[in-house]
């Protein structure tokens, strides 16, 4: 495709055409000579951003992960999505079935989720070697008393033994540079940091400070390994079966936290929400610490991780606790096991993983040891996909060319 806006021929059959989601909250959507669209609101309006992660994934895949993205930021921050806004910039070398590749996974997405695309804006540059996929969610705020630190769900696989997961993981905390180490020679460190959750604490300010449980859903890095089940399938199949591949693929249908945040939300006790994505659960604690202004007591044996993720993220040397984790969602409340119950009982894994405390440290309880967390390091999915290279992306967009050729025949 040419370098520029994009021509309105190109708008009308690869944008335009593919767009049939249109709520009834939708006044005046997408159309040529359209500077904007007009949403019928009530109330609050909220607005999240998202971009794809930078990675030489497959089109289609990175769009999906942006639009949940934007969504669940507005679920999150107790909101409702409506509409989200598509903004693509497209490498040169782009054939126009990768557009409209970008704008089906689109639409597939918002159709599922009851929201209408209302517009957008897309350009091919010659500056961009790989898709730029940028989303913009538009909802209205159901409670703004709750804050923000920013279908079915299965629960079947999940590891019954986290100390074993923790075990297998646990020579990558000690050269991660998100945790600190220091030696703990009580052993029952994780059920005293998981003890007395409801209880008063002087906070260092001189104030009263209530320390509150944290509640996680689905499990960690499970976007993390959709994407390398998708990816690098053929790479992985060397190791393990089908069955772990097909497994791990099938965590696309989890990505949202709409559900839960609309359960946490309802819920009288739950005082804050944080989605878990780039930076993984780590960093989303971090997050969530900082904007509390409270320090962590977390169990690395509580937070729930798939034994699909543990192998795959074991395979590319990847640690699953500081990986990409779009689809769970942290929430603080004071109390944790109503909570788990009215999610478990939706059919929504959730697991109290820890409780915030007075002081500013993050400490993070592995088996009779103490670490402390650090600030956020990037995402370690960056990492692997910066030492593979960019030869993939080419080889993604060709893909997603031939899959829409297939799809005409």
């Amino acid at each position: 495709m040419r370098i520029g806006k994009i021509s309105e021929a190109v708008l009308n059959r690869s944008v335009l055409k593919e767009i049939r989601c249109s709520g009834s909250d939708l006044i005046s959507g997408p159309a040529v000579g359209a500077d904007a669209s007009v949403l019928r609101a009530e109330g609050n309006i909220v607005v999240s951003s998202a971009v794809s992660p930078d990675i030489d994934a497959a089109p289609a895949i990175r769009t999906i992960l942006a639009v949940h993205s934007a969504v669940n930021n507005i679920a999150a921050s107790g909101g409702e999505g409506r509409a989200i806004v598509l903004n693509l910039v497209l490498p040169e070398d782009d054939e126009e079935a990768v557009l409209k590749t970008i704008l089906r996974a689109a639409e597939k997405i918002a159709e599922s989720l009851g929201l209408s695309i209302a517009g957008g804006h897309t350009t091919v540059s010659c500056s961009v070697r790989s898709e730029m996929i940028s989303v913009t969610g538009i909802g209205v705020a159901r409670d703004l008393r709750r804050k923000s630190a920013g279908a079915s769900h299965t629960d079947d696989k999940i590891c019954e033994d986290q100390g074993t997961a923790g075990h297998a993981l646990s020579r990558d905390l000690r050269n991660d540079r998100s945790v600190r180490n220091c030696s703990e020679n009580a052993d029952t460190a994780e059920v005293r940091a998981l003890s007395a959750s409801e209880s008063e604490h002087p906070a260092e300010s001189g104030k009263s400070f209530r320390s509150r449980e944290i509640v996680m859903t689905k499990s960690a890095g499970a976007a993390t390994a959709m994407l390398l089940a998708a990816e690098r399938g053929e790479m992985l199949s060397r190791r393990f079966t089908r069955d772990i591949i097909g497994a791990a693929k099938k965590f696309r249908d989890s990505l949202s936290i709409v559900p839960e945040a609309e359960i946490a939300g309802a819920d009288p006790g739950t005082t804050r929400m944080h989605d878990v994505s780039e930076g993984g659960v780590f960093g989303a604690l971090w997050e969530m610490a900082e904007a509390e202004g409270a320090g962590l007591e977390i169990s690395l044996r509580e937070i729930p991780i798939r034994q699909e993720t543990v192998e795959i993220c074991e395979f590319f040397d990847l640690n699953p606790y500081q990986s990409y984790s779009e689809g769970s969602l942290l929430i603080l409340t004071e109390n944790g096991r109503a909570l788990t119950e009215k999610l478990e009982n939706a059919g929504i894994p959730a697991r109290i993983i820890g409780r915030t405390t007075p002081a500013r440290d993050r400490i993070l309880h592995n088996q009779g040891e103490i670490r402390y967390l650090d600030k956020p390091q990037q995402d370690v999915l960056y990492k692997l996909y910066e030492n593979a290279g960019r030869n993939d992306a080419r080889e993604a967009r060709e893909r997603d060319c031939m899959r829409f050729r297939r799809q005409q025949v």
